[in-house]
């Protein structure tokens, strides 16, 4: 006898998973401070649509996920988490305001949708951005005469500062593909510049400022010195004024241009030297001096002084973004790029501070005098050479996948063998540089010849690491002793030692 089973059991359809909720998206107020404690106590700014996790659109907190204390992320200057809040609220704050005030809409070089922010990444007195990582990450250490604990991403400035180098290896991913000085040497004063500009977009600077200068931004103030806390730390290390000041870098400086070439890798308060940190100062300098007569000439025209403090800051961004549409994309000399200030001006600003941002970079021997007029009244004055006025010389090449593919179609590669014995254990080895696609074969060679001298001192100083073919690089590798980036790292093609450039800077 069969015995029954009975009913069989319907068959159920699979319940679906629970969709994941919807991102909490707020506008919240957080911890903030557009210098450092040195300088001035954090407050507190709102930073608007951040997600939960410490994300906005174009920038997301790596290292912590804040929580909010009576639904805020301010804490006092001695809580860890306030270096956090800082660095998230200010390297977001950059990125925003930079393309608000420019029109410029940035893509990341890194090709991600976020610049990651690494608030405390370990002991050092130092900050870099990695393209390799997509982020930008800052330090701490003690400062061994006062026993502060210097963290360098509660630095608004610092923070804008490696924020600036992201924006730019966006806007020009080809600057992070030579050797020269120039190049490397704009990418530092850029960040620098950046830092000035949002300091001059933050009321608290303003009303501090107003009170250092009575509006003459020739006295120093806290605009024109960067990092204060991070370089009094730095002095205080090595035992001797290394940075000039209490300051990483000041912008109130008389540097005028000298050929890197024949520059000693560091110089002091008062020469250049040709390491980019170094080299960076006479670029700052100028830009600074540019600053001062567009504050100078809203003054003139009758605004208050932090009147004319905020104008300066939003006319100083935005012919900034003029200089990067007409920017060279490889390769370049300090002179190349003044002539694209000027020209940028005249094109994107109807020419309105052309005339002092080209006697600034004059009087800073970047450009040279203009030729003086024809004793012949009726012969025409020749143009001023390497650009012409209302001309718009080069578009913007980005580095998304098909910004990367812009790239190529802006500039080509000059491939460069390294012989003589300058170059030591490095003799042989090749290296590859990128230069504007619509210069000449003369500028190549230019081009080549200042790849050539830079590495020379690049080995000399000890910036470029040697590896044995078969070695594989670990993260640390990119790094020396001290914690600073090497500039370039030996990799190995068929025999054939090719020094290849690290794209982290500091």
């Amino acid at each position: 006898m069969i015995q029954s089973l009975g009913a069989l059991p319907l068959l159920q359809e699979p319940t679906p998973p629970t969709p994941p909720p919807p991102p909490t998206v707020q506008d919240i107020e957080i911890s903030f401070n557009a210098q450092d404690t040195v300088a001035m106590p954090s407050s507190s700014t709102t930073i608007k649509n951040v997600e939960n996790g410490m994300r906005v659109e174009k920038v997301e907190l790596r290292d912590h996920n804040l929580e909010p204390v009576d639904g805020k992320l301010v804490f006092p200057d001695h809580d860890p988490r306030n270096t956090h809040a800082v660095s998230f609220a200010a390297a977001a704050n950059t990125v925003a305001a930079f393309e608000e005030a420019t029109g410029l809409a940035v893509p990341w070089a890194f090709g991600g949708d976020r610049l990651g922010v690494y608030a405390d990444d370990g002991v050092m007195l130092n900050a870099y951005y990695s393209r390799g990582e997509g982020s930008i990450h800052f330090f701490h250490d003690t400062d061994v005469v006062t026993g502060a604990l210097v963290r360098s991403g509660a630095s608004g400035e610092v923070v804008a500062h490696e924020v600036g180098h992201a924006i730019l290896d966006g806007l020009r991913p080809g600057y992070l593909e030579t050797w020269s000085t120039d190049p490397g040497a704009f990418h530092e004063s850029f960040g620098d510049q950046i830092g000035m500009l949002m300091a001059l977009m933050d009321e608290r600077t303003i009303n501090r400022v107003a009170v250092q200068t009575g509006g003459n931004l020739r006295k120093q103030n806290v605009v024109a010195h960067l990092g204060e806390e991070l370089g009094r730390g730095i002095n205080d290390k090595v035992g001797r004024n290394r940075t000039g000041g209490d300051w990483v870098r000041n912008a109130i400086n008389a540097f005028v241009w000298a050929d890197p070439a024949t520059l000693p890798d560091r110089g002091d308060d008062t020469h250049l030297g040709s390491e980019v940190h170094d080299f960076s100062r006479l670029w700052s300098g100028a830009f600074y001096d540019v600053l001062c007569g567009i504050n100078q000439s809203f003054l003139d025209s009758g605004m208050s002084v932090k009147d004319a403090l905020r104008a300066t800051g939003r006319e100083g961004t935005k012919i900034l973004g003029n200089l990067l549409r007409e920017a060279p994309q490889g390769d370049h000399t300090y002179k190349d790029m003044a002539e694209a200030f000027v020209a940028a001006d005249r094109t994107h600003n109807n020419g309105q501070w052309a005339g002092l941002i080209e006697k600034v970079y004059t009087d800073r021997l970047i450009l040279q005098p203009p030729p003086p007029p024809p004793e012949d009244p009726t012969e025409p004055t020749p143009p001023p050479t390497g650009f012409e006025a209302g001309s718009s010389r080069r578009g913007i090449a980005t580095s998304t996948p098909e910004g990367r593919k812009s790239l190529d179609d802006v500039t080509r590669t000059v491939r460069v063998k390294l012989s003589g014995q300058e170059y030591g254990m490095f003799n042989g080895a090749v290296v590859e540089t990128v230069v504007d696609k619509d210069g000449s074969l003369a500028k190549d060679a230019e081009a080549a010849s200042r790849t050539r001298k830079a590495l020379a001192n690049h080995i000399k100083a000890g910036r470029v690491r040697y590896n044995d073919p078969s070695y594989q690089m670990k993260k640390d590798d990119y790094f020396d002793k001290n914690g600073n980036p090497y500039i370039g790292a030996v990799r190995w093609e068929n025999g054939q030692m090719v020094i290849e450039r690290v794209k982290i800077t500091a």
